[in-house]
């Protein structure tokens, strides 16, 4: 019987080798009671062999293969599912962690038994390696209690849970993970337990993260972004988490923030009645940036139209002006 701690989640589809390089990433950590779960969404490359060449050298290892592919939403329940160890990582194929990641969290969630997570930073790097920054350190380090991690998370960097260990058990109190949020759905999570639980965040690096074009988040379009970050921003009003001025300022400022780079793009791609639609929503995180929205939106219909109403399209057939909006 293997005593184990952490289960590191890994789900996969058609990526191999990148599968292989982040799997014995996991396997390397000096703390060595873990188990790394793969949940490979019915890949077509070799995967199938790699996940056996890796049960065979580690009995750490357990595969999950699903006959069809199920979407990356269902696969991700699948594994959350899974869990049976108090603690637990979530680990994108293309990513790979660090040395002593595991043994650093896991002892500070044994010193910290309420706290609902544990942090490090991230470094992104390109596909060739080269590095492409990195989470922002924060200023203040250790234990933050129940939300009141959120301010730095919007004022200086957001946390991304690659460089996450989750205590499971505070991620069931909280509901566990809803794809239904949409693409940020991590950041969901991660928000929801921060705002309940004491977090403990570093500025260790202890996880890489490749930017590809594969990554799915950088080939998404900003009006997903957009929905999503309204569904996050809604559930930590619901939630209470934004009574606190200083912490519903900031997350005002960047859910309409987000809003705007989704209205520039529905400017770029002639989508008038989008951005306006943008504009009204923005309105309830922001009115200044709402105004300064229905001002480019007017400005765009009036410099390339054939209508001076901005609602009927205003000749958005050009680039040119369009999209090239302020940074508010």
């Amino acid at each position: 019987m293997i005593s184990t701690t952490v289960t590191t989640l890994i789900p996969t589809f058609n990526r191999s080798q990148l599968l292989l390089r982040a799997a014995r990433s996991v396997l390397a950590q000096s703390h060595a009671e873990i188990l790394v779960h793969i949940f490979d969404n019915a890949s077509t490359d070799q995967t199938p062999a790699v996940t056996a060449a890796l049960q065979k050298e580690d009995r750490r290892v357990l595969v999950s293969r699903s006959s069809t592919n199920i979407g990356s939403a269902r696969n991700h329940l699948k594994a959350f599912a899974s869990i049976r160890t108090p603690y637990f990582s979530i680990l994108a194929d293309d990513d790979y962690l660090l040395p002593g990641f595991f043994e650093r969290a896991v002892e500070g969630l044994i010193a910290n038994p309420e706290a609902g997570f544990w942090a490090g930073r991230l470094q992104w790097v390109a596909e060739d390696g080269s590095p492409l920054g990195a989470r922002a350190p924060w200023r203040r380090t250790g234990r933050y209690p129940a939300s009141d991690s959120l301010l730095p998370m919007f004022r200086e960097s957001l946390i991304t849970w690659t460089s996450v260990v989750f205590r499971a058990e505070a991620v069931w109190a909280v509901g566990g993970f809803d794809p239904t949020v949409g693409v940020v759905s991590d950041m969901d999570l991660l928000l929801r337990v921060a705002s309940t639980f004491p977090v403990l965040v570093h500025n260790e690096t202890v996880a890489v993260g490749q930017v590809s074009a594969e990554t799915a988040s950088s080939s998404l379009s900003q009006s997903r972004f957009w929905e999503s970050w309204m569904t996050v921003g809604n559930r930590l009003r619901e939630q209470g988490a934004l009574d606190q001025a200083e912490v519903r300022s900031a997350v005002r400022a960047h859910v309409a923030s987000v809003g705007v780079l989704a209205a520039k793009e529905a400017l770029r791609e002639a989508r008038t009645r989008d951005a306006l639609q943008i504009a009204k929503d923005v309105q309830s995180w922001s009115r200044l940036k709402a105004l300064y929205l229905r001002m480019a939106i007017g400005f765009c219909g009036h410099r390339q139209g054939d209508s001076q109403d901005p609602a009927d399209g205003g000749g958005m057939g050009r680039e040119d002006h369009c999209g090239s909006t302020p940074d508010w």
